[in-house]
């Protein structure tokens, strides 16, 4: 049993080793169909990447209208809104 546990900490660090990394996020507001890519540095290699899209003002609702790596740096994403307000489109790119 001692050594499922210790074999456990062991995969969960070589995980959090994996998973930390510089996150680096980009904003872009706009009335309809904001979009927004975040990129990593130069050197630096994507992990992984996501992204969110939010009304301005906190009321409505918006979608995800896409959401993608467009190169092994760099994700974007796309907003969109049925309401007349503006949205935030936000990307994330986790680099190593």
């Amino acid at each position: 049993m001692k050594l499922i546990w210790v074999f456990s900490l062991f995969c969960l660090a070589l995980v959090s080793k994996e998973i930390m990394g510089e996150l680096v996020k980009v904003e872009n507001v706009a009335w309809r169909w904001p979009g927004a890519t975040a990129s990593c540095p130069p050197g630096k290699r994507m992990l992984a990447g996501g992204g969110n899209c939010r009304s301005q003002d906190g009321r409505g609702w918006t979608f995800l209208a896409e959401s993608r790596p467009i190169s092994i740096n760099q994700y974007t994403v796309r907003c969109d809104t049925p309401e007349q307000q503006n949205i935030i489109a936000e990307a994330y790119v986790v680099c190593e």
